[in-house]
């Protein structure tokens, strides 16, 4: 009998120190929470960057129109990048195959570098125009 009341006890004293650890939890948890502040201001809409100012209703649109020409400047990089590299690629394959050597690839890097150069020179110089 005593040791069934013992084991009861011990069982209820666990229990206790479980809830008492969850407590705890619970309480340092709340506690790092209210300490924080969530006072974040809200990000503002973003403007066109283009170079028509003024309260005329084209103003929106031409403004559109140049960033409309500025992506498409940006996609034309971006494709003579991919060109430059699957020109590199396609070197390397026929190096493999035995048909080049080291040289044209060479050859082709560098002029890859130097279209891609004059590409983006030609777009930086674009951009400036708007």
């Amino acid at each position: 009998m005593k040791n069934s009341i013992t084991l009861k006890k011990n069982n209820i004293l666990q229990n206790m120190k479980i809830r008492a650890g969850l407590v705890k939890t619970a309480c340092a948890t709340a506690l790092m929470t209210v300490g924080t502040s969530a006072m974040a201001a809200l990000p503002t809409a973003p403007t066109t960057g283009g170079s028509a100012t003024g309260s005329t209703y084209l103003s929106p649109v031409e403004n559109y129109l140049v960033d409309g020409i500025t992506l498409l400047g940006i996609l034309v990089g971006a494709y003579a990048f991919f060109r430059v590299a699957q020109n590199a690629i396609q070197t390397y394959g026929e190096i493999s195959d035995g048909n080049g050597t080291y040289r044209d690839l060479g050859g082709s890097v560098i002029g890859g570098v130097v279209i891609a150069s004059g590409v983006i020179w030609l777009l930086t110089n674009a951009m400036s125009m708007f």
